[in-house]
């Protein structure tokens, strides 16, 4: 049986080399994609003037999201969905991460990070600010829910969560990896108006698979009670349309 077809199996049984933080595909399979790109490209699959590897600046498709189109769209077969959508996603205002916020991220400056998106027009930037700084009534309510749904957990797990540290330290490690999960969804974002800024329901879908990873409840992530309450627009002011 062939791996690619059990849906169960993480990374096709190779974690070392494959990553699929989303559940959609592996990073490897992106390079296979752009091989295949780069043979469609010596065909009659491109237009002239639209190459399926254009830009390299911000402001254009870079590789990771050229491969991630390609795999969606070689899957039902047809080339000319790949012209379109090229073409159309060049049209449209993109905010997706750049080389700058890419290093912040490798260096876990996540303040920096969030600072840079905020700058560039990624609203809910502010209240990750917030929540980084502890800061405010959103940073704060976020940090203290957090910590008392650690503290719900049986004292065996809550152990091997703080991993032998200090419930901070955990705090820590909590950030850099949602910052990491937003730069994730930025990059492969092909929704709404605007290509990097997300929408609501993209943010609540990471923060809640991060928390059910961590064995936390989904609702760990406050966006989704004030979802319960109608109160969406509070916390998410400036998001991209569903």
């Amino acid at each position: 049986m062939s791996l690619s077809l059990f849906k169960y199996l993480y990374a096709n049984g190779d974690p070392g080399n494959v990553v699929d933080p989303s559940g959609r595909f592996g990073l490897g399979l992106i390079s296979v994609a752009l091989d295949i790109g780069s043979s469609l490209s010596m065909t009659n699959v491109t237009d002239p003037g639209i190459s399926l590897f254009a830009g390299g600046s911000d402001d254009h498709l870079g590789p990771r999201q050229q491969g991630a189109l390609i795999l969606a769209n070689l899957s039902s077969g047809s080339s000319n969905l790949i012209r379109l959508q090229l073409k159309k996603s060049s049209d449209k205002p993109t905010i997706r991460n750049n080389s700058n916020e890419l290093q912040m991220l490798q260096k876990k400056d996540v303040t920096g990070y969030y600072m840079s998106r905020l700058s560039r027009g990624d609203f809910y930037a502010s209240l990750a600010l917030e929540v980084v700084r502890d800061q405010g009534f959103l940073g704060t309510s976020a940090n203290l829910w957090l910590q008392y749904q650690v503290n719900q957990l049986p004292e065996s797990r809550r152990n091997e969560l703080l991993n032998g540290g200090t419930y901070s330290g955990f705090q820590r490690r909590v950030n850099v990896a949602l910052a990491n999960l937003h730069a994730y969804e930025v990059d492969v974002d092909f929704q709404g108006s605007v290509y990097g800024l997300l929408s609501r329901n993209q943010i609540r879908d990471y923060h809640e698979s991060y928390f059910i990873e961590l064995g936390l409840p989904k609702v760990t992530f406050g966006g989704a009670i004030m979802g319960f309450m109608g109160l969406d627009s509070f916390w998410c002011e400036g998001c991209d349309v569903e």
